[in-house]
């Protein structure tokens, strides 16, 4: 088993039809890659700056999530 560590930048839309959110992201993740199966499970925390929002606001907002990957 090994533990890649990722650090990124990105962007985000969410939201619905008629508030539309955008965001810059900075994902810090943590996996647990298999050896012997393509599976690579993994947890994900981001700090999100919302720029664009229905208020016209400036948000420092915290993400994360859980999952996993199969590789081909």
């Amino acid at each position: 088993m090994s533990v890649p560590l990722r650090i990124g930048i990105g962007a985000a839309v969410f939201g619905n039809r008629n508030d539309i959110d955008v965001a810059v992201r900075a994902p810090f993740e943590v996996g647990l890659l298999l050896r012997r199966t393509p599976l690579e499970f993994y947890g994900e925390i981001a700090l999100a700056l919302v720029f664009i929002d229905p208020a016209n606001d400036i948000v420092l907002d915290v993400q994360g999530g859980l999952g996993f990957r199969v590789y081909f």
